[in-house]
């Protein structure tokens, strides 16, 4: 029984592990472009 909890518990730390993955790649994907218009704006 606890061996089937802890797994439970392992998948659902590994999903949201993944899924604040993602956000953050989408994050640093926004701040990127902003990098590179700011500095279209400045050239």
């Amino acid at each position: 029984m606890s061996n089937y909890a802890n797994q439970e518990s392992l998948e659902q730390t590994i999903a949201e592990a993944r899924s604040s993955s993602a956000q953050h790649e989408h994050l640093y994907g926004h701040i990127a472009s902003n990098q590179e218009g700011v500095e279209r704006l400045a050239a």
